[in-house]
């Protein structure tokens, strides 16, 4: 573990030397950015009783390196250095603050004190391959299935928590993911999720088409252990007409 630190000491310093030469790397066949924001919180507990203080310096770095007209590797490390009083009084606060479903543990704490911590994690780590209407995406990546401003019953990779407003990039998922692009309004998308458990796994596919001026959409997939059917489709005359069917399976174990 020691040496593992070590690594991501290293990581990190030459991370903020390259940041310095951003503009001269990014006109080669990188790509590097980033950010970095503060987050002040205060908040009650009902089993501690009483106010806690947390701030928390979030900083991240992106990378994406451009092998060859088809193939692409990326990366993105996420690094969160906090203070407060969660750390010392909330129990098991480290270890939930470090949990996660990737298949392979790629986070670090730089150090753990009674008052700060600073964990460094890699959380996105892909290769990406595109020839004409083929995509194929392997790796530590991110895989957003519809859009929705709460709640979104068909993104099954990367499911919305309204109350984590910390991390717009959301976790990633160790995935495979083939997508084929068949015309400009259609696409068919499978992708296969592997994790830690066997409730972690996760695999789908999902197809949208038009046909008969009419757009058709089917999801099939099983995740967590359930079975998953959903599809709708919709005509365009003077008004729209929406339907929807969702049929969700969940297995009981004897």
């Amino acid at each position: 573990m020691e040496r593992l630190n070590r690594m991501f000491i290293r990581i990190k310093i030459t991370l903020s030397i390259l940041s310095i030469w951003i503009i001269q790397i990014y006109s080669q066949n990188f790509q590097i950015g980033g950010y970095s924001k503060y987050l002040f919180s205060s908040y009650k507990i009902q089993s501690i009783n009483e106010n806690l203080i947390d701030h928390t310096l979030h900083s991240r770095i992106n990378f994406k390196y451009f092998i060859s007209d088809n193939f692409t590797l990326s990366s993105g490390i996420r690094d969160r250095l906090i203070a407060g009083e969660s750390i010392e009084k909330i129990p098991n606060y480290i270890n939930e603050i470090s949990k996660n479903e990737y298949s392979l543990n790629l986070n670090s704490f730089l150090w753990q004190k009674k008052k700060s911590l600073n964990l460094i994690e890699v959380d996105r780590l892909w290769l990406d391959f595109n020839f004409d209407n083929f995509q194929l995406s392997l790796g530590r990546q991110r895989i957003a299935w519809g859009t929705s401003w709460v709640w979104n019953i068909t993104d099954l990779f990367n499911p919305l928590s309204i109350l984590d407003f910390d991390y717009e990039e959301r976790p990633a998922s160790d995935a495979i993911r083939i997508q084929f692009f068949p015309s400009t309004i259609s696409k068919i998308d499978f992708a296969t999720k592997f994790g830690k458990e066997k409730k972690d796994f996760t695999s789908a596919i999902q197809i949208y088409y038009n046909q008969w001026e009419y757009d058709f959409y089917f999801l099939i997939g099983y995740h967590n252990s359930d079975l998953l059917l959903d599809s709708y489709g919709q005509v365009i005359f003077m008004m729209l007409v929406f339907v929807e069917k969702f049929y969700f399976h969940h297995h009981l174990k004897k």
